[in-house]
Order: C-alpha cells, then structure tokens, then sequence
C-alpha cells in the first residue's frame, strides 16, 4: 500500500513538473512544499481527466441520440397505420434531442406505452435487417406488433370517451 501511494505520488509530482530523482526526495523528506504541490498536482490531474472524460460522454451520447432518432425514423416509415398513424409519424419526424412525443388522441399512460413500443420496434426491426433476418417472421417484431394494436384496440383515446 505504502509502495503505490509513493509511486503515484511519484507520478502526480513529475506530471506537476517536478523531476523523479527529486520527487524520491521530496517523499522522504515529507516537506510541507510535498503536500502543498501533491495536492495541487492531484487537483490538475482529476480536472483534465474528468474534463476528458465528460467530453467524450457528451460526443457519445449526442451521436447516439442523433443515431436512435434516425433508426426510429427509417423503420417506422411505412408501417400500417393500425402501427403508427401519420400524425404520429409526423410526430416522429418533428422529434428533438431531449424532447419526447406523445402519441396524440391517448392518455398519458397509455401513449408513452405506445411509443415505447413503437421505439423498441424500430429497434428490433433494424436489429433484424442488419443481421439479414425475415421482418414478417421474426418473432418478437410480429408479437410488437400485435402489442401495438391491442393497445390501440382496448384504448378510448382521450377526448373521446362517452
């Protein structure tokens, strides 16, 4: 334990810009200057690693938002309108980063179950035709399928109700 905290103290002195043979002297001796520039050294480090890091995140996670819009785009175009009516399509197509439709005309519980199954869809459909699968016959895309249109069947969409 005691070897590793010196030589990563070691590490963090001579990224400061302190020279080896000097930090190794600096340990020993256990001089204020050490903690003040270890502890400075060791600031610098979390800042340019975390700043790093969270740049990186951000990237990633823009793309894949950017990704997930574009698949749920091309694979819901088409489908039956028992599926996706074109006002949802169109909804579909006016979606934003951070900003999620609601399927119009359906209480809210109801109309973010149809959209998730509307996404997981166009996820599995994509899934499918990239590893050279059978759209009409891969299981879980029929059964998504019937789920969306039972959901559709047994709702009173809202505004409608008796």
């Amino acid at each position: 334990m005691v070897t590793g905290s010196l030589a990563g103290s070691s590490i963090v002195l001579f990224l400061a810009g302190v020279p080896f043979a000097q930090a190794e002297q600096i340990l020993h001796e256990g001089s204020i200057w050490y903690y003040l520039m270890l502890s400075f050294a060791s600031t610098i480090n979390l800042i340019l690693i975390n700043t790093i890091n969270l740049v990186i995140l951000f990237v990633a996670l823009w793309k894949s938002g950017d990704t997930e819009r574009r698949i749920v785009r091309e694979q819901l175009r088409g489908e039956a309108e028992t599926l996706i009516t074109p006002e949802e399509y169109a909804g579909v197509e006016a979606e934003r980063r951070l900003h999620l439709r609601m399927p119009p005309g359906y209480p809210k519980k109801l109309a973010r179950k149809i959209r998730s199954l509307q996404n997981e869809l166009a996820f599995r459909k994509d899934y499918v035709q990239r590893h050279g699968g059978d759209l009409a016959s891969d299981p879980p895309v029929v059964a998504l399928r019937k789920q969306i249109e039972a959901g559709r069947a047994t709702a009173v969409p809202a505004g409608k109700a008796g």
